[in-house]
């Protein structure tokens, strides 16, 4: 049995369409990818109200953006600055979560108000209650989940398997 490994060429009567070709593989290939709708928006506003040690009331709307491989990169470098030349690891946890947290704020809120950032250095539970909602909204975001306490979605989106053992 002789096996060609030629590709068939169109005889005379036959013409090859590129355009057409083109058209039908990219139709096959749409449907072949299902889009997983997006559950929960990149973007999305929190609204916060604090009571500064100054007496004054302060409220805005900040806007919590899901940052791209440069800013997470952004997140580290942020951290080593901070540290101040120092080892990462001989820092306290409390530090070292503080610190991180302040980087995550920096690159992930879009452009907050100066008073925020100001009042998140000082006061340890105002930056705790913005970064947890910072961070609730990474964890829906990637895990497809809409709100809190709806359960999964079903699908995981992301299936890591040993293969051959």
């Amino acid at each position: 049995m002789v096996v060609s490994n030629k590709i068939p060429m169109p005889t005379d009567t036959e013409s090859l369409d590129l355009t057409e070709a083109s058209s039908s593989a990219k139709k096959r290939d749409a449907k072949k990818t299902k889009k997983r709708k997006e559950l929960v928006p990149r973007e999305k506003s929190f609204e916060v109200k604090y009571s500064a040690p100054s007496g004054k009331n302060l409220s805005t709307t900040i806007t919590s953006k899901i940052m791209d491989g440069s800013a997470r990169t952004m997140v580290g470098r942020i951290c080593a600055e901070m540290s101040g030349g120092q080892t990462w690891g001989n820092l306290p946890p409390a530090t070292q979560a503080r610190v991180y947290a302040l980087a995550v704020m920096h690159q992930q809120l879009d452009d907050p108000p100066s008073w925020v950032m100001e009042w998140a250095q000082q006061d340890d539970l105002l930056l705790e209650s913005i970064y947890q909602k910072l961070s609730e909204h990474e964890i829906f975001f990637f895990g497809g989940r809409t709100e809190q306490g709806d359960g999964d979605s079903g699908e995981s989106t992301v299936c890591v398997t040993e293969v051959g053992a």
